[in-house]
């Protein structure tokens, strides 16, 4: 007899994200707006927008609250998928503290665990920081990315004797 396995109610995340991003997308383009023009209401710049909309980063709350000055949109659609995208009803517009608390738990968990690894492994703590030292002169982040996983991939080859 063959187990079934079972799919986990945990959604992570990366996936959170690419939702929320999804969802971000689908409200800019129904209101036929690109990226730059609300980028431009919102204060911010079309990479932003880009970033919210391939689940990079998800909106802050001073945008959340001028999506919904503008737009009315329905933040709990926007965070949850839950409801409908636009509402008049102004007890729609509440995100619960429940909500930003487990966004902002998922969020330290990830970075926490990614610390930890950092802690252990001197060159990877460094190799991390010359690739962030590299985005802030504007070099390509592509080429940098490439070299560093050349320096990993070499010094765990090192490691296991290969």
């Amino acid at each position: 007899m063959k187990k079934k396995s079972k799919k986990s109610a945990v959604v992570s995340v990366k996936e959170t994200k690419k939702a929320i991003g999804a969802r971000f997308k689908s409200f800019r383009k129904g209101k036929g707006l690109t990226q730059v023009e609300l980028g431009e209401i919102l204060g911010i710049n079309f990479q932003h927008i880009s970033k919210y909309e391939r689940g990079e980063f998800i909106p802050t709350f001073e945008n959340l609250i001028k999506l919904i000055e503008h737009f009315s949109i329905n933040i709990n659609w926007l965070l949850t998928g839950e409801g409908t995208m636009y509402t008049e009803d102004k007890s729609q517009y509440t995100i619960t503290e429940e909500q930003v608390a487990r966004v902002i738990r998922d969020e330290d968990e990830k970075l926490g665990e990614i610390m930890d690894i950092l802690k252990k492994n001197e060159k990877l703590k460094l190799a991390v920081y010359e690739f962030l030292q590299t985005l802030k002169q504007g070099d390509s982040a592509i080429k940098q990315l490439q070299r560093i996983g050349q320096e990993i991939m070499m010094e765990n080859m090192k490691l296991s004797g290969a």
